[in-house]
């Protein structure tokens, strides 16, 4: 990440920010590797972040944060679901995680 080589654990979470140069590939020697990415768009940041330019997060996390955790398995888990609240639930989950990473990661 920004020419930095991260080996990242079983369980861990990466932030990347807007215009950082990234790559994801297994060094495991499998030809894959199992990950999520979920993308909080420049729009809904700025929208919801006053002075959102000014702010960065923290590029790499290595947690166990059991919250952090419990956001993304639901984002996962509501992913696919075609329920008439869908839009509504994953809007929720993504407001919490943004709180989350503001709380927790963000430097300014």
């Amino acid at each position: 990440m920004n020419g930095k080589e991260i080996i990242a654990e079983n369980g861990e979470y990466a932030v990347i920010n807007s215009r950082t140069v990234h790559a994801c590939y297994n060094i495991a020697g499998e030809n894959y590797y199992h990950g999520y990415a979920i993308q909080l768009s420049h729009s809904f940041l700025t929208d919801n972040i006053r002075d959102y330019e000014t702010y960065r997060f923290d590029s790499y996390i290595r947690t166990t944060k059991q919250l952090l955790k419990d956001i993304i398995g639901r984002i996962v888990a509501e992913a696919g679901q075609n329920r008439k609240n869908s839009e509504l639930v994953n809007k929720a989950l993504a407001y919490s995680l943004l709180a989350y990473l503001i709380n927790t990661y963000a430097t300014q």
